[in-house]
C-alpha cells in the first residue's frame, strides 16, 4: 500500500530530511493599524492607484499569504508578531486596538510581544485588546507586580511543539518604553539582556534547545543582543521599521533600500550563528525565514526574503471559501462537517479587483457579473487530477488564461517550465488519501510564478480524502 510522503520543494529548503529539523518562521512587526491597502509610501491608496495595481499590504493580502505559506507545511511553520499593532491610522483612532485583536484572531498567531505603542492609551487602553485576543502574548522583561490589571495577561515565554520538537519563544520590549509611551508608574521594564539570559536558562532546563526571541527592540539592539547573549538562535524584531533584504543599499522590490541582509547573521559569544530579521512596517511586506537546525538545536542553514504584498496576492480563494461556507448548512453524511468541502471557480469569472471599504451590490456585480449558478457535484480523484491539469495546461505569466482555477483553502504547488509532466499521477494511499505527485527536479530552472489553491480535506457524499503534496 502506498504510504504518503510529505516532501516540499521550496526555496531550496527540504522540510523532511534525515537530519535535524526545519522550520519556517512567518513574521510581522509594526503593523500600526494598517488594515487597508496603502500606496508605496504607506499612505492612503487611491482608487485609481488600486486599479493600476500600485497599492500594497492590507489585512486581506496578509492573511491570504500567511495561510498559503502555513498550510503548505503546518507542522513546520510558526507565525510571530513583534509588536506595535497599535497607532498609525484612523482604524486605531476609532477602534483603539479592537481592530487589531479582531483581525489578528483570524491569523492564528503562535505568539506576539508588546510594542511600545501598545501602551499609548495607558494600561486601561491595552486591556480591551488583551481581553479579546485569542493568541499568546509574551514578554520577559516587564514587571507588572504593581499592576494587578496586567497580571496573568501574558507570559514571559511560550514553548511551541512542532513535529515533536520543542521551540522556545521569548518576548521582550525596549526598556525606554516608559519614556516612549504611557505605561504609567505601575509598569516597569527590566534590562532586556539579563531578562533574556534568565529565561533562556529556564527553557534550556526544560529540554528546549531551539530558542527564538520575538522583540520590539530595534535592529541595532537586536544585533547587540545576539552578540552578547548565548543561546539565541533567531531574533524576530521590530521597532526601527528596518527593511532588510540583501546586502545594505540593495533596492528591494518596491522603493525601499535595504539596511542590511535578510537574515542578518550575528556570531554569538559561543561562536554559533544567530539570525536577526525584521520586516519594515505597516504590513507592506511579510517576513518568511526558513531555518535548518541540527540535532542539538543549532542553526546550520537558512534562506528567505521579505515578501512584497502587492497586487499579485489575490484573494481569489475568498470567493470559493465563501461558496463552501454558504453550503455548510447542508449537513454532511457520516458525521462530516459538510457534504461539499471543496469549491472551484475559473479565474475568468473574476473580472475586477475590489477596493477595501464599504462594498456595494454594484461592486460585487463588477467583480462577478455573469450570474452563474453554484452546483454541488461528486467527482472522482481522477477527474480532480484532470481539472488541475487543464487549469495549468496553457498558463503563462503574460497570458494568464481564465481557465486557471481558484480553489478553496490554501495548499499550493508551483508550475515548473516542464508544465504537465510535473503532475505525474494521483493515487489512493493509506486511509483513503490522495497524493498528487509533482516533480521538483527543475527547481533551478525558470519557473512560471503561479500557484493553485485547494482545500486540505476533500469531502464528497461518498468518502473523504486528504490532499497531500508530494514533491520528488
Amino acid at each position: 500500500m502506498f504510504a504518503p510522503v510529505f516532501l516540499l520543494c521550496l526555496t531550496s529548503v527540504l522540510y523532511q530530511t534525515s537530519f535535524g529539523f526545519n522550520l519556517t518562521i512567518i513574521h510581522t512587526n509594526d503593523i500600526h493599524a494598517h488594515v487597508e491597502e496603502m500606496n508605496k509610501y504607506a499612505g492612503e491608496c487611491k482608487p485609481e492607484e488600486s486599479a493600476r495595481g500600485q497599492c500594497f499590504g492590507g489585512v486581506a493580502r496578509r492573511l491570504t499569504k500567511v495561510n498559503e505559506i502555513r498550510n503548505a507545511n503546518p507542522d513546520h511553520t510558526i507565525l510571530l508578531d513583534a509588536g506595535d499593532q497599535f497607532q498609525g491610522t484612523l482604524w486605531f483612532n476609532i477602534y483603539k486596538g479592537i481592530e487589531a485583536a479582531t483581525f489578528m484572531n483570524k491569523f492564528n498567531y503562535d505568539a506576539m510581544t508588546f510594542g511600545n505603542h501598545e501602551f499609548d492609551n495607558g494600561v486601561s487602553g491595552l486591556l480591551p485588546f488583551l481581553n479579546m485576543s485569542n493568541f499568546p502574548i509574551i514578554n520577559c522583561n516587564m514587571d507588572v507586580s504593581n499592576e494587578p490589571d496586567l497580571q496573568g495577561k501574558f507570559n514571559k515565554s511560550i514553548v511551541i511543539e512542532k513535529s515533536g520538537k520543542k521551540i522556545g519563544v521569548i518576548g521582550y520590549l525596549i526598556e525606554e518604553t516608559e519614556f516612549l509611551s504611557n505605561p504609567g508608574e505601575t509598569v516597569k521594564f527590566n534590562d532586556v539582556k539579563e531578562s533574556m539570559r534568565s529565561e533562556i536558562t529556564k527553557l534550556k532546563a526544560q529540554g528546549v534547545d531551539i530558542i527564538i526571541g520575538v522583540g520590539h527592540y530595534g535592529y541595532g539592539n537586536d544585533m547587540r543582543l545576539a552578540k552578547e547573549v548565548d543561546g539565541i538562535d533567531v531574533l524576530v524584531g521590530g521597532h526601527t521599521h528596518s527593511f532588510l533584504y540583501k546586502e545594505a543599499g540593495t533596492k528591494g522590490p518596491s522603493v525601499e533600500k535595504s539596511e542590511g541582509p535578510y537574515p542578518t547573521v550575528v556570531t554569538r559569544p559561543d561562536g554559533k550563528p544567530c539570525l536577526v530579521v525584521q520586516v519594515f512596517f505597516a504590513g507592506k511586506y511579510l517576513g518568511r525565514l526558513h531555518v535548518n537546525f541540527d540535532n542539538q538545536g543549532d542553526v546550520t542553514r537558512w534562506s528567505g526574503l521579505p515578501i512584497l504584498l502587492d497586487s499579485s496576492v489575490q484573494p481569489g480563494n475568498l470567493i470559493t471559501d465563501a461558496m463552501v461556507a454558504y453550503h455548510v448548512k447542508s449537513l454532511g453524511q457520516n458525521g462530516e462537517w459538510t457534504d461539499a468541502a471543496i469549491a472551484v471557480l475559473n479565474s475568468g469569472g473574476i473580472r475586477a479587483p475590489i477596493v477595501q471599504g464599504n462594498i456595494t451590490r454594484g461592486d460585487i456585480l463588477t467583480v462577478q457579473p455573469f450570474g452563474n449558478n453554484v452546483d454541488i457535484i461528486t467527482i472522482t480523484g481522477l477527474t480532480l487530477k484532470k481539472m488541475l491539469e487543464h487549469s495549468v495546461a496553457k498558463y503563462s505569466n503574460t497570458d494568464r488564461p481564465g481557465a486557471f482555477l481558484q480553489m478553496s483553502d490554501d495548499s499550493i504547488f508551483e508550475i515548473t517550465a516542464k508544465y504537465l509532466s510535473t503532475m505525474d499521477q494521483v493515487m489512493m494511499g493509506d486511509e483513503g488519501r490522495i497524493t498528487i505527485l509533482t516533480d521538483c527536479s527543475t527547481s533551478s530552472s525558470q519557473r512560471h510564478r503561479a500557484s493553485i489553491h485547494f482545500i486540505a480535506v476533500f469531502v464528497t457524499v461518498v468518502t473523504s480524502f486528504n490532499i497531500i503534496m508530494k514533491y520528488s
